[in-house]
């Protein structure tokens, strides 16, 4: 009876995985030699020992022999993939009930947005008529969509809504949603592909991520044929290993990735693995933080802490702080006490004060609700600063959201403006683990107190330009009086020169007398003529203040009428965020599907520069919400009905920016007082 060969160890199905790219004929080939149940068992050694390719060459080979995953196996490959194909494939041949695999994998929150997206979709094609949404679901499905998405993420999330039928997911998710229902083809493929065998899932061609313009090293040059073999057997390479390697599939181990020339935009594409991998001392700087941002979401603190020690030594990062900060606030949202506790050893003193009380409340110590008092009447003895009720406010919030919502709405400061404004936005994210109401009702308290702050010192401003006026008037009719009398005096003076000239001698007698003594009369018409020229410039000043007198007397009147205008205007003219009829279109306005980088033209930075610093804050404010995306900036923008392409924004009550798309920037055009946009608007149509 001929002998069956052994099984291969799971050492050997490791080192052969190492060396098999992650396609259909290779990983069906290994399938032949390979038991599934040793290659489910190697996938999850080879995570820790091989890296992901091998763990996921050994994944499919299992999945493809029809094994089961353990789930856990299956959460730790889901962010590796190199195509969104492969994600159903890998769920469905997991252990349990794969709804719950893609849950716990939302729960995880170690994915790219595009992949929680899918992720959302093909979890909420599960419910079917299941009675309850898994909250995990509507927590997750809210945040993704308070975030910028490219347009297939959109069409994924704007499909898992439609499914889920939640109310305030479908308000929140609306331009996803619209989008969905233009998109069905997108999403069944999409759900087709999820539902494809293992082995179908993967291509032909070999499926390891070589992304455009990144760069690869070896880490030693390659063998030539004739070179002696690298295994010291003395035998050259070509009559050696060169003829088994040959037999082998070729080496797809991740090549190393050349840190030096990664982009900052390629660094935030980085899988765990390629991180791991990665020298990050040799990066740019902005590629050094767009990686370290990575490293935080992929909750590698080992790897973060080191990065940090790399950060204080270079010269063109500064600003480690941030960099730990940052790291702390996702050490806080993973519940990572050790590695919170190791990143606040990090701080200088002061800021290590100030994270104290954060680190208590995830430490969670048996007297925290004494230490949450005693941080409350802390933060009401420094309330005219409001800094520190802020801090209190942002740790409610994450650890006891309830409560956090009441403190920080008290916690809202007239001098913190932006502070405010990013308190709420985390009073929103509140509510979404709470599954409240989406729509924080103190951003209407929040325009209404700002709003109203900005009003008052426009009003003071507004005062201060009045009383101006009226002491210009008031030295401008001094002054007048000042140059009437002096013109007078002047006048009689040349009344008096006339009537000497007029009984000067006849000019036969003068010309007789001239022989002996100077002509007097020579000299008082020289006299009279100076006089009169000084007579003309003082009428030409009188003339002048009067007309300056006149444009003051009429701002005065302006500014009065401003002023009674409310008690005769009809009702709606009392809105200030009221703009003239016709200026806009009706509907919404899509959110864009990138970060906009902003850029002022002439006009626009000019504007700013002449506005109050409190006016400049609240509209560079504005600009940089809409750059960013942020959904409540983007709730109140405008099309212009008379100007294509341009968009309107409210910066405060006064002021509007008007701002156009263009690929990844968001041209600012103009910068206005609400009382100009229809002048403004009618000069752009013109012009454009």
């Amino acid at each position: 009876m001929p002998r069956q060969p052994s099984a291969p160890s799971r050492t050997e199905v490791i080192a052969l995985a190492r060396t098999t790219p992650l396609t259909r004929g290779a990983v069906a080939e290994i399938g032949k030699k390979v038991p599934a149940e040793i290659a489910r068992d190697a996938a999850l050694e080879a995570l820790d020992t091989a890296g992901a390719n091998a763990a996921m060459v050994l994944a499919f080979v299992a999945a493809g022999r029809g094994a089961k995953l353990p789930p856990e196996l299956t959460r730790a490959l889901l962010p590796e993939v190199t195509s969104l194909d492969h994600v159903g494939p890998l769920v469905f041949a997991t252990e349990g009930e794969p709804r719950d695999v893609l849950v716990a994998f939302l729960e995880d929150k170690r994915g790219d947005l595009e992949l929680e997206c899918l992720v959302m979709l093909l979890a909420a094609e599960l419910l079917g008529d299941a009675p309850k949404v898994p909250a995990t679901m509507l927590t997750r499905g809210r945040w993704l969509a308070r975030h910028k998405l490219a347009q297939e993420a959109s069409i994924f999330l704007g499909g898992a809504a439609l499914r889920i039928r939640n109310a305030d997911l479908s308000s929140l998710a609306a331009p996803h949603v619209n989008r969905a229902k233009r998109a069905k083809k997108t999403i069944d493929e999409a759900l087709e592909l999820a539902r494809l065998p293992p082995l179908e899932a993967l291509s032909d061609a070999d499926g390891a991520r070589l992304s455009t313009g990144f760069t690869v090293r070896r880490d030693a040059p390659a063998v030539g044929r004739n070179d002696p073999c690298p295994c010291g057997s003395g035998k050259k390479y070509k009559k050696c290993h060169a003829l088994t390697e040959a037999e082998a599939p070729p080496s797809v181990e991740s090549p190393k990735l050349d840190a030096a020339t990664l982009g900052p935009d390629q660094a935030a594409l980085l899988r765990p693995s390629e991180i791991a991998a990665l020298e990050t001392a040799k990066l740019s700087a902005k590629a050094f933080v767009e990686a370290f941002r990575r490293v935080v979401d992929f909750r590698q603190w080992t790897l973060a802490l080191r990065m940090i020690d790399e950060a204080k030594a270079r010269k063109d990062l500064a600003d480690a702080e941030s960099l730990v900060l940052d790291a702390l606030h996702g050490a806080y949202d993973a519940r990572a006490v050790d590695a919170a506790e190791a990143l606040v050893a990090l701080l200088p003193d002061d800021l290590a004060g100030r994270e104290a009380f954060a680190l208590d409340c995830l430490r969670a110590p048996p007297d925290l609700l004494a230490r949450i008092e005693r941080e409350a009447e802390l933060a009401l003895q420094s309330d005219a600063d409001g800094a520190r009720g802020m801090l209190l406010a942002s740790a409610l919030l994450r650890w006891f959201p309830a409560i956090g919502i009441y403190v920080a709405r008290g916690a809202l400061h007239e001098g913190r403006s932006l502070d405010s404004r990013a308190l709420l936005e985390t009073i929103e994210d509140a509510r979404d683990r709470l599954l409240l109401s989406p729509f924080e009702a103190w951003w209407d308290v929040y325009d209404g107190f700002f709003d109203g702050a900005e009003e008052r010192r426009e009003q003071k401003k507004d005062d201060a330009k009045r009383e101006k006026m009226k002491e210009d008037l008031r030295r401008a009719r001094a002054a007048s009086r000042k140059t009437a009398a002096e013109m007078e005096k002047l006048q009689r003076r040349v009344a008096e020169l006339d009537e000497s000239l007029s009984s000067a001698p006849a000019p036969a007698r003068a010309a007789r007398a001239a022989e002996s003594a100077p002509q007097p009369s020579q000299d008082l018409a020289e006299e009279r003529r100076r006089l009169k020229t000084k007579i003309d410039e003082l009428q030409r000043i009188i003339g002048e203040g009067q007309e300056e007198r006149r444009e003051l007397r009429r701002q005065l009147a302006d500014r009065e009428e401003e002023d009674a205008a409310p008690a005769t205007k009809p009702a709606r003219a009392e809105d200030p965020d009221a703009d003239p009829e016709g200026m806009h279109d009706a509907g919404s306005i899509d959110l864009p599907r990138a970060i906009l980088v902003p850029r002022f033209s002439e006009r626009a930075g000019k504007a700013v520069g002449d506005l109050s610093a409190d006016a400049a804050d609240g509209v560079l404010g504005v600009v940089a919400a809409l750059a960013a995306g942020k959904p409540n900036a983007w709730g109140g923008v405008k099309q212009l009905t008379k100007v294509r392409g341009v968009l309107s924004a409210r910066a405060g009550i006064h002021h509007r920016v008007l701002f156009a798309i263009n690929e990844r920037a968001l041209d600012v055009l103009e910068i206005l007082h609400r009382r100009d946009l229809e002048q403004v608007v009618a000069r752009l149509a013109r012009t454009t």
